[in-house]
């Protein structure tokens, strides 16, 4: 008997034993098992996300879509707020915290729920295993089921809680093409998770139980009494108290979509294609940015709609792009409304003027005071002439460039030498200049050229920073250097014409004077009225305007200081921080006692003398030349005239060149019925002693400068020509038109001088 006892008890100890060894052998293989599982961790982490960029304080001001045509903002748990992670835990997977990938008793209630109904009505997800689903996804079945449970233990023992937690939020759908809490959040409350309430967020964490299903624009009952089924059941687990859950139970549920942030569509292409990163950080003002694009809009409404308009702000001691409008009309549906003008290459009309100016400045060759002629000569056939059609014989440089005055910007480009300011042009940032010198000829200060609004704003930005150079930056991690372009002394002299506010109407002029402001700012409107600019600033900023037609089409209304000086002003005094003084007087300037029509110290013989800048040891010192005291009394040695004909006397005399001034070449004039004898003027510049005309081959008559001849016009095409007594010479050819009663049509107006 006590044998047999022994016997039975040591095969129940064996049977323990074997229980125990198998029990433990099933647990270490439920324990191993799933890392014999693959599971791709980069599949897991990665998936098509749509690209971001953030404005300079972190605000997202444009978002794409995904590869996948998806709005997909990922995010940090962080960043989710405090709801939404705990809603979806408590909703979702409650054991979320303490499973191991697995809950079995939700798989074990799934068994018999599934056996009671021959079908599967429960699957026991956990947040885990549905991350599996949404990177495997593959049909319902018990074997899938099995291998994404293996796959979600071995993905517990690879990553932590919150990085599951984390991943599932930012990839789990949220219907239609809205993909993780993030963007799920924009659309259907147009801001971010991290400012969700209990309420919105149980209702997003409720949409996943059917997107399309609970989407609450199409169906909100039941979106609503999901929402607030969810509430209570977070008011029961004591996650909400009853007030809370009685208030978010109230609040209405969205019945219309937000739309993503687009703005700034060609800054953020160009800033998303310098980076890889899927959220670029840039520096455009988000805020201000608007504020240009509504001033810009508000202008183009009083437009034709062919005309659009692009805007640049620099911040000039960052280099920083703070606003970008690359296309006013843009998503418009009009011809070239997508289009980047900012990118564009177009003609500058007279905004290069000023870099000619610099360099005279620089060398020496001029300052504010020096006096230049503003009077007709010609160049390849053509006369430069001033956009008012009017000559003003000597004026001083400052009034010259303040003035936009054409003769004289290209005699000082022939001072400066044409490919010497070409270098100096490209230095300040016009690398689109890449013809030589000869190609352009004198035109090239005029806008016989093409720059884009990003080269503009560059080289203003240069000359705003008193010719320091920063390169202009998109995004916040640039690298930042600076580059000196021109010394300080000149490029001061330069801020100080162009600050010259008498070009402006009374009423934007007593605005400034209102407002205390000082702007520097350059018109240009290109040849036959295709580009309209304005570069405008201040010792911060920088904004550059352009007005035209994309496809170059002219419009009377593209005239630079009516249409985009405007539009230039009142964005630079809508800058942040713009309470700024003026530059200060730089080292290396000083004012000095002028003649006041040579511009250089005077001689005892001036009778006017002035103060004006100049630069030390640079700019030209020699005494006036053209003022002597004569019976007691000053008198100029050059007669008025002979200063008038002679390009820039008295400090940069030209070589002598004879040349016709007038009629112009490959002229066309309009002979007009009953108009009497209309005759023509026959002029010429650039020689000094007596001239011989001949017209169609014949001799017509004599002149000395400024004695005028003038011929009378008859129908047909003629040619003139002049020749002074060193046998130089000049010829030109005109066209004299009638008008018949066959009503042809008549020549464009471009070409036409009407007599």
């Amino acid at each position: 008997m006590e044998q047999k006892k022994k016997l039975r008890s040591y095969i129940l100890k064996d049977k323990r034993i074997k229980g125990l060894a198998l029990g433990a052998l099933f647990i270490f293989l439920l324990w191993a098992f799933p890392f014999f599982v693959p599971l791709d961790m980069k599949a897991i982490r990665q998936w098509p996300i749509s690209r971001v960029a953030l404005d300079r304080y972190h605000q997202p001001f444009f978002v794409e879509l995904s590869s996948n045509s998806e709005w997909c903002i990922p995010v940090s748990l962080q960043e989710m707020g405090p709801w939404v992670p705990k809603i979806a835990v408590a909703i979702e997977d409650r054991k979320f915290w303490s499973h191991h990938g697995v809950n079995l008793f939700a798989i074990g209630r799934a068994a018999i729920q599934n056996m009671r109904t021959g079908k599967i009505v429960s699957g026991a997800s956990t947040i885990s295993s549905q991350v599996i689903r949404l990177t495997y996804p593959r049909p319902r079945k018990v074997s899938v089921k099995i291998a994404e449970f293996l796959q979600a233990m071995k993905l517990e023992r690879l990553t932590s809680k919150e990085n599951i937690l984390e991943i599932y939020l930012n990839k789990a759908p949220f219907g239609s093409n809205i993909r993780g809490i993030e963007a799920a959040s924009r659309i259907w409350y147009g801001k971010p998770a991290s400012t969700l309430s209990s309420g919105e967020a149980a209702l997003l964490i409720g949409m996943l139980r059917g997107p399309s299903l609970y989407r609450p624009d199409r169906n909100p009952e039941k979106a609503r009494g999901l929402r607030n089924h969810i509430l209570s059941s977070l008011r029961d687990q004591g996650i909400l108290s009853p007030e809370e859950a009685k208030i978010a139970m109230e609040a209405p549920v969205p019945s219309l979509t937000k739309e993503m942030p687009t703005m700034a569509f060609h800054f953020a292409n160009q800033a998303l294609n310098l980076s890889e990163k899927p959220v670029v950080s840039t520096t455009l003002d988000r805020a201000f940015q608007y504020r240009v694009e509504q001033i810009l809009h508000r202008t183009l409404n009083g437009q034709p709609s062919s005309i659009t308009g692009s805007a640049l702000v620099i911040h000039n001691s960052t280099g920083e792009i703070r606003a970008y409008v690359g296309n006013g009309r843009l998503g418009s549906g009009t011809a070239g409304s997508w289009v980047d003008c900012c990118q564009t290459l177009r003609s500058p009309g007279s905004a290069l003027k000023p870099f000619a100016y610099i360099e005279a400045f620089s060398r020496g060759l001029l300052t504010p005071a020096s006096l230049l002629a503003d009077t007709p000569f010609s160049f390849g056939g053509h006369s430069p002439r001033n956009f008012d059609l009017k000559y003003r014989g000597p004026v001083s440089a400052r009034q010259a460039l303040a003035n936009s005055l054409n003769a004289p910007a290209v005699r000082v480009l022939r001072m400066v030498g044409g490919e010497p300011l070409l270098q100096s042009l490209r230095s300040a940032g016009f690398s689109s200049l890449k013809k030589d010198a000869s190609y352009y000829g004198d035109s090239l200060i005029l806008g016989g050229c093409e720059v884009s609004v990003m080269e503009m704003a560059l080289a203003y930005e240069t000359l705003a920073n008193l010719g320091r150079q920063h390169p202009l930056r998109l995004l916040s991690d640039s690298p930042f250097y600076e580059k000196k372009i021109y010394d300080e002394p000149s490029s001061f002299l330069i801020a100080d014409i162009l600050k010259d506010s008498q070009r402006l109407l009374p009423m934007r002029r007593e605005a400034l004077l209102h407002l205390k402001k000082q702007v520097a700012f350059k018109t240009g409107t290109s040849y036959g009225f295709r580009d309209a600019w304005t570069a405008a600033y201040t010792p911060e900023y920088t904004v550059v305007v352009w007005f035209g037609d994309p496809e170059g089409f002219p419009n009377a209304n593209l005239v630079g200081l009516n249409l985009a000086t405007p539009v230039a002003l009142e964005i630079l005094f809508s800058t942040p921080e713009t309470e700024s003084s003026w530059y200060p007087v730089p080292g290396g300037l000083a004012l000095r006692s002028v003649c006041a029509l040579s511009g250089l110290p005077p001689s005892e013989s001036c009778p006017v003398v002035k103060k004006d800048w100049h630069i030390p040891g640079v700019s030209r010192s020699n005494r006036c030349p053209i003022h002597q005291m004569r019976q007691g009394q000053p008198v100029l040695i050059w007669p008025p005239e002979l200063a008038m004909m002679n390009p820039s006397l008295p400090i940069a005399p030209e070589e002598e060149t004879i040349v016709i001034t007038s009629p112009l070449a490959e002229t066309r004039f309009l002979l007009t019925p009953e108009g009497g004898r209309q005759k023509i003027a026959l002029r010429h510049e650039g020689t000094k002693g007596r001239v011989f005309w001949y017209v169609d081959g014949e001799y017509y008559g004599e002149t000395k400068a400024p004695e005028l001849l003038f011929w009378e016009l008859s129908p047909g095409h003629h040619s003139f020509a002049v020749m002074n007594e060193k046998g130089q010479n000049d010829r030109v050819d005109i066209e004299v038109l009638t008008v018949t009663p066959s009503r042809q049509a008549l020549p464009s107006l471009e070409t036409l001088e009407l007599y």
